[in-house]
C-alpha cells in the first residue's frame, strides 16, 4: 500500500513541473486578453503529457473547458476500481488534466471532489486504460475506464487538438 502512495505522489510531483524546452509562441498567445472568471480559473493550469520512456513531460498546453468536458466523460466511463499498480513502467504515457474549479462526482465508483485526473495509457496494451483521480487532500483513487482515451493521447502527442485538427499553426 505504501508503494502505491509513493508512486502516485512521485508521478503527481513530476507532472506538476513545467515541460522542458521552449513552448511555441502560439501556445502562449492563443488566449484572449480578458477571459471570463470561469475561463481564467480553468486556463490557469496546463494539461500535460508525460512520456514514461523519456521520463519527462513532452507536451504542455493551456487548460480549457474542452479538456474539462473530456475529463468528465472519462470519469463517466469508469467500469471498475483497479487494485494493481505497476511499480516500474517502462513505456506508455500519462496525461494530466487538472480541474479548476474542482469537479464534483457522484457515481457508483467515486463520490467527492476531483482536483486532477491522470490517464495512464500504453500502446503496448491499448485496451488497458487506467485513470487516477486525486481528490481533496490529494488522495489518489485508481480505476479502469471504458473510454478510448488512447486515441486522444496519440492525437495529443502528435500535436493535434480535441477535434483532431492541429492545435497550433506552425511558423507563428
Amino acid at each position: 500500500m505504501l508503494a502505491k502512495w509513493l508512486i502516485a505522489c512521485s508521478l503527481a510531483a513530476t507532472l506538476c513541473q513545467p515541460p522542458s524546452g521552449p513552448q511555441p509562441a502560439a501556445a502562449r498567445d492563443a488566449w484572449p486578453a480578458r477571459p471570463s472568471a470561469e475561463a481564467a480559473a480553468v486556463t490557469a493550469s496546463f494539461v500535460q503529457l508525460f512520456d514514461v520512456a523519456q521520463g519527462r513531460v513532452i507536451r504542455s498546453v493551456p487548460n480549457s473547458m474542452s479538456f474539462r468536458r473530456l475529463g468528465e466523460s472519462w470519469i463517466a466511463s469508469i467500469r471498475s476500481a483497479w487494485g494493481g499498480f505497476r511499480l516500474d513502467p517502462e513505456s506508455g504515457y500519462v496525461l494530466k488534466v487538472p480541474f479548476e474549479p474542482v469537479v464534483r462526482v457522484s457515481n457508483n465508483w467515486y463520490r467527492g471532489e476531483v482536483r486532477e485526473l491522470f490517464i495512464m495509457w500504453d500502446p503496448k496494451a491499448p485496451h488497458d486504460t487506467r485513470m487516477m483521480l486525486t481528490g481533496a487532500g490529494g488522495s489518489p483513487r485508481m480505476f479502469i475506464i471504458k473510454a478510448d482515451a488512447g486515441s486522444f493521447v496519440e492525437r495529443f502527442k502528435n500535436g493535434q487538438g480535441l477535434s483532431g485538427a492541429p492545435e497550433f499553426r506552425s511558423g507563428t
